[in-house]
């Protein structure tokens, strides 16, 4: 009787053998692991602030929701000034921010301000107004840095939107970003001449370089 394994055997250990070893990887793959989570964070998070923002517009339909051509960032402003024209300018320290076409401007909020509710937070709507408050705080980004392209923003009309970082969300190097338009979930960019172009629902005038 001969001993040993045959051809077959040994090609299914092995194969058995490599799927293991890559489901391990995968597992243990510490990088992965915690930006999955913390894109898991970011679609609660924007979820939650979607449905903040619907459930104050039933409660207030003539709730101030933030200036026109003007995008809202969970960035923390740490310098700034008046230009010529008296508006408040912010936003100027972060250089690695997509550059907009006039007359969009970012917005920019105090770091001690960020988290608020009262409508002096990152976004603009005052949630403490209403008879039931949606939001204990306003959530940022976990990891809310510029040069990373981390952070949320927010555009008056609505639309809400957030990176994603790990390859679980990936569509092959295009900039990954969630966006929900008045409660639809939507994914609307494209590149044209170099430039990623975040389509809108109600407007198409700004992008992303």
């Amino acid at each position: 009787m001969k001993s040993g394994f045959s051809l077959v055997e040994l090609l299914v250990t092995i194969g058995i053998i490599m799927v293991s070893m890559t489901a391990v990887f995968m597992i243990v793959n510490p990088i992965e692991t915690l930006s999955q989570a913390r894109d898991g964070r970011r679609i609660s998070e924007v979820t939650s602030l979607d449905e903040a923002i619907t459930f104050a517009l039933q409660q207030n339909p003539a709730i101030f929701e933030g200036y026109d051509k003007m995008i809202y960032l969970s960035l923390p402003n740490i310098s700034g000034g008046i230009d010529l024209s008296g508006y408040r300018y912010t936003c100027v320290d972060y250089q690695n921010l997509p550059p907009l076409v006039a007359p969009w401007k970012y917005n920019c909020t105090a770091q001690e301000s960020l988290f608020k509710t009262d409508g002096t937070g990152w976004l603009p709507i005052n949630f403490n107004s209403l008879a039931i408050r949606p939001l204990a705080t306003l959530p940022i980004d976990p990891v809310n840095d510029a040069k990373k392209g981390l952070y949320y923003s927010y555009i008056k009309g609505w639309e809400i939107s957030t990176k994603l970082e790990s390859k679980k969300y990936s569509f092959q190097g295009a900039d990954d970003r969630v966006v929900w338009t008045e409660g639809i979930l939507r994914v609307r960019l494209k590149k044209e001449k170099n430039c990623w172009f975040l389509q809108l629902l109600r407007s198409n005038e700004f992008k992303w370089s």
